[in-house]
């Protein structure tokens, strides 16, 4: 009896060394399995139920030409989904069709509003996805809000005396009855920033005097991005940026020596809501590193230097930019100041 039980606990033993491993296997698989189709469903736009409405709702708006739903809906989808491309790229096409409804009914200040929105959430949509369609995306609809801009300013613009662009009937202004001259405008704030493109920062390691295979270049632009109402011009070597009224609100220029670039910008208002950025001329997980740094000079005396550490910032896809500064609510903001 003894020798019976024993045999039957060793059989109970070898079924289950053998049951355990294919359970353990089974569930491995199961889970691969889960995660691939995942994977696989969201490469592919598997988008939850409520995004997936919305971008419905977008597209059959669109065919119905009702491009303002159009656009809430494309906004809907990407409060939602901040990583959805096809809400960013929808939208684009969306906001570019309502913006040329505006201007045909007279309506620009619309269309420039529109533009100015359009181009700020298409600019964090790539910071956030990397998406390089949603940058072609946002560089379209830049184009398309500086010719309104252009546009708008070729416009004639009446007299005092009702004439366009004729001499005022009465004695205001000089001799000649050109107003005098402005006083010469003094910068509230001035910006420089530089780096060295020789040097570039990828997954922590330092590569010089040549790119490594995971990087196509280690230059950088830098962005200024400004309401759609301002005209942009060349002036002195570089652009500058005027409001409606002609105001100048703020003037860049980029310089290279070598291999050292610097941008080096003005601001003579802090009226406008706007941000100047640094982002990698073709998306790699680096960004140029050492020797960059900025300085803000204010009118006052002030001083602020900014490392490469203090501006660095990484989107959620790991591409990697830098914030040098902004202006909101009426000051200029410098992190960390």
């Amino acid at each position: 009896m003894k020798k019976e039980a024993l045999n039957d606990q060793r059989d109970n033993l070898k079924k289950k060394s053998v049951v355990l491993p294919v359970i353990l296997l089974a569930v491995g698989a199961i889970a691969s399995l889960a995660v691939v189709l995942i994977l696989l469903m969201r490469g592919s736009g598997g988008y939850s139920s409520e995004v997936k409405e919305q971008l419905a709702l977008a597209e059959r708006y669109l065919d119905e030409l009702d491009y303002e739903k159009a656009v809430a809906a494309y906004k809907a989808a990407i409060e939602l989904d901040p990583e959805c491309k096809e809400a960013y790229t929808g939208l684009a096409e969306a906001a570019g069709k309502l913006a040329d409804s505006y201007i045909e009914k007279g309506e620009e200040e619309k269309a420039e509003e529109l533009l100015e929105e359009t181009q700020e959430i298409l600019a964090d949509g790539y910071r956030k996805t990397g998406e390089e369609t949603i940058k072609e995306k946002r560089t379209q609809i830049r184009e398309m809000s500086a010719k309104l801009v252009a546009k708008k300013d070729e416009k004639p613009e009446a007299d005092d005396d009702g004439d366009e662009d004729g001499p005022e009937d009465d004695d205001a202004g000089g001799a000649d009855g050109k107003d005098p001259a402005p006083e010469a405008e003094r910068p509230l704030a001035e910006v420089e920033f530089e780096w060295d493109i020789t040097t570039v920062t990828i997954f922590d390691a330092v590569y010089e005097d040549g790119l490594p295979p995971e990087a196509d270049e280690c230059d950088l632009h830098v962005i200024s991005e400004v309401p759609a109402s301002f005209t942009r011009t060349a002036a002195n070597g570089g652009y500058e940026y005027r409001d409606a009224a002609g105001k100048l609100i703020l003037e860049e220029k980029t310089e290279q020596t070598g291999n050292k670039k610097k941008y080096s910008c003005k601001l003579y208002s802090f009226e406008y809501d706007l941000d100047i950025i640094a982002e990698p001329v073709s998306l790699v997980f680096g960004l140029p590193q050492y020797p960059l740094g900025a300085v803000i000079r204010y009118d006052d005396g002030r001083k602020i230097e900014l490392t490469a550490e203090d501006m660095q910032r990484r989107g959620q896809t790991g591409a990697w930019y830098f914030e040098i500064c902004s202006v909101s609510g009426g000051q200029l903001n410098v992190y960390p100041e």
